[in-house]
């Protein structure tokens, strides 16, 4: 606010016009308006409906996303993470078609009538409403509906089948950078502490994270970004999971789910559990936690805000979710990310109706993992 201040006085000596004056007093007030939408808020059409609002024109969104850019990416390749790129890129876009629209007059882009064809639009709005509005909020690319509404049927085709195993779908894909993971199982209670347990045993930071239950079937669908960050070398630029830890992580992930078989390479106990694969992998709890600040907001839309800003850690998803699960509260997404070795944790969950007394609660439960001078 100070530098857009300072401008108006500063620029006009050295030959901008006012109308000049007025697009670099806006870019400087905001330029990190859309990092920070990238970085720690979910990118449904509330949030990008008011951030076209804010740059009034696409001219000036151009101008805006190539300056974000440039300046995230100034601060280090440490601190602009491939993870932080696509975000960026996806709500430049979403924000873009906001002021171009749709290519066709029926309001499909080319490609999506392919999908449209496979999939009918009826199928699709019918998934759409057993969703959460969470869930219809963030999601506009139809392709990515498409995938998720086939993952949810084929849990439940499994399920009307009365087969003696959970039908667990595990499914990976390479980005930049990191690799993501969808997930899709019959939900129950502490699901995403298991899973999210299983990552920090295998040395996964969960970088993102939406989480989802179709109303009417209890069907769990889950996205995760993750990145490898060995605890052993901890000064090694995160990565992609490679072939032959995504094949063991689906397994071991599928075993969890059943509870009742044995894995080939991880756990000799018959009876798989997360504790059995910790015993297995040398884990503990993760410990020594610095804490600098947690703040939980009330009611907005349709969730409520947890946000914790602490020293980088794996395993703090795990942690967290479970104290989340034995205070009633379900996550429904989860971003962080990480500058300067400190991490921003933000969780929407359930609507909070006492966010002061929760916001105490779970200072409590922390205390243990923390150190002692927290």
């Amino acid at each position: 606010i100070t530098g857009a201040q300072k401008i108006e006085r500063i620029a006009a000596p050295l030959g901008f016009n006012p109308i000049q004056i007025e697009e670099i007093a806006f870019l400087i007030k905001e330029h990190l308006t859309m990092i920070n939408i990238a970085r720690y808020h979910p990118l449904n059409d509330v949030i990008v409906e008011q951030l076209k609002k804010s740059v009034g024109s696409l001219d000036r969104l151009n101008k805006l996303y190539l300056l974000t850019y440039c300046d995230a990416k100034a601060n280090g390749s440490h601190n602009f993470s491939a993870l932080d790129k696509d975000n960026l890129r996806d709500l430049y876009e979403r924000t873009r078609e906001r002021f171009v629209g749709k290519v066709a007059a029926d309001g499909l882009r080319p490609d999506d009538r392919v999908l449209y064809a496979a999939v009918s639009p009826e199928r699709i709005n019918q998934f759409l409403r057993q969703m959460p509005v969470t869930y219809r909020m963030s999601h506009s690319n139809i392709d990515e509906i498409i995938f998720h509404l086939r993952l949810v049927e084929m849990v439940e085709t499994s399920l009307d089948k009365n087969i003696e195993t959970t039908p667990v779908i595990v499914e990976f894909f390479d980005k930049t950078g990191y690799t993501e993971l969808h997930f899709c199982c019959p939900d129950r209670v502490g699901l995403i502490n298991q899973i999210t347990g299983t990552f920090y045993a295998y040395d996964i930071d969960v970088r993102e994270a939406s989480i989802y239950t179709k109303e009417d079937t209890s069907i769990a669908l889950d996205t995760f970004k993750l990145v490898y960050k060995p605890r052993a070398l901890r000064e090694i630029q995160p990565s992609p999971l490679n072939e032959d830890l995504k094949t063991e992580i689906k397994q071991v992930i599928t075993e969890l789910m059943n509870g009742n078989r044995k894995t080939k390479s991880s756990v000799s106990e018959a009876n798989i559990s997360l504790k059995a694969i910790f015993a297995n992998r040398g884990v503990k709890a993760p410990g020594n936690l610095r804490i600098f600040n947690i703040s939980v907001e009330g009611v907005k839309e349709a969730y409520s805000e947890i946000v914790v800003i602490a020293s980088d850690r794996n395993g703090f998803l795990y942690l967290f979710s479970g104290i989340l699960a034995d205070l009633g509260l379900n996550i429904e997404m989860s971003k962080c990310s990480t500058l300067g070795g400190t991490v921003t944790n933000r969780f929407y969950v359930t609507p909070i109706e006492r966010p002061k007394e929760i916001e105490v609660e779970i200072m409590e439960r922390l205390k243990p993992y923390c150190q002692n001078s927290t």
